[in-house]
């Protein structure tokens, strides 16, 4: 996966500051993975010996959830180029990606087909059902401000029944409709990319310039599912919001010192006591 252009910025990320939220479900998730691994493959556990096992266990549920993050990175190039009006064969994306990711070449093409055409299926809907009218697509953005500056990509921000929306696009391999939604993080975070004050063009890593970012008269989240259905909802991003995600923002400032001292004011304790 391509490494945003803004990564050497010094600023941080929307989904970085957005990391200091605990998302429950994932341990959750993690743990049930592993689980459903553990009882279908008995018979490895004999052959190996135990360190290995834990091993392999301990790393099954990095690698499904790096998979299903190569689904979400293939749908957005998808819907890129229908942003840009070009025609899609679904498996020339399968090939691109796998070119550059070590974990699709050590699947098999037509597993990945398998799991990606249901979804991409399901995005042709989104766009037969909504019909956009595209104003941008996978653009770099970024929050001017002396001390709480961060950057951030928009999926998508396109004119609905007239009236202008940033979209995000989200994916998840459940197939149970309205299951897997985060929406205080999706909240923070639309509100986030809504209020940036500029958006910023790029040569390859090369800053070229910036250009002033329209109002939208809301937020909407694409959910995608495994099976191909979907849900597209309105989501409150408002000014609250952004006033919550600054706060993030702040915090994410103060761990990053934090972290790495105890404190100009910490008293100072030479030893230790037994």
């Amino acid at each position: 996966m391509a490494h945003r252009p803004y990564a050497n910025s010094g600023l941080p990320s929307v989904t970085q500051v957005l990391s200091l939220l605990s998302a429950p479900g994932l341990s959750w998730g993690a743990a049930r993975e592993t689980a459903k691994y553990a009882v279908h493959h008995l018979d490895q556990w004999e052959t190996l010996r135990p360190e290995d096992a834990v091993d392999t266990l301990y790393r099954h549920h990095r690698g499904v959830w790096d998979h299903r993050a190569m689904l979400g990175t293939a749908l957005h190039q998808i819907n890129a180029e229908w942003c840009q009006g070009h025609t899609v064969r679904v498996v020339d994306v399968i090939q691109e990606l796998r070119a550059g990711s070590r974990l699709w070449r050590q699947k098999a093409e037509t597993d990945i087909y398998r799991d990606l055409l249901p979804m991409a299926d399901g995005l042709a809907r989104v766009w037969d059902r909504l019909q956009p009218v595209t104003l941008s697509w996978e653009q770099c953005v970024r929050y001017q401000h002396p001390e709480l500056a961060y950057v951030g990509t928009t999926d998508w921000r396109a004119v609905l029944d007239g009236e202008p929306f940033l979209l995000d696009l989200k994916t998840t391999g459940n197939t149970k409709l309205g299951a897997n939604k985060y929406w205080d993080q999706w909240r923070l975070q639309l509100a986030a990319y809504r209020y940036c004050t500029e958006a910023v063009i790029y040569e390859g890593l090369e800053e070229m310039g910036t250009i002033e970012l329209p109002d939208v008269a809301g937020c909407v989240i694409v959910h995608l599912y495994g099976d191909g259905e979907f849900q597209v909802d309105g989501i409150q991003a408002g000014p609250a919001e952004h006033e919550v995600f600054l706060a993030l923002r702040k915090a994410y400032a103060w761990r990053q010192k934090a972290e790495k001292t105890p404190g100009t004011d910490a008293p100072v304790i030479v030893g230790s006591v037994a």
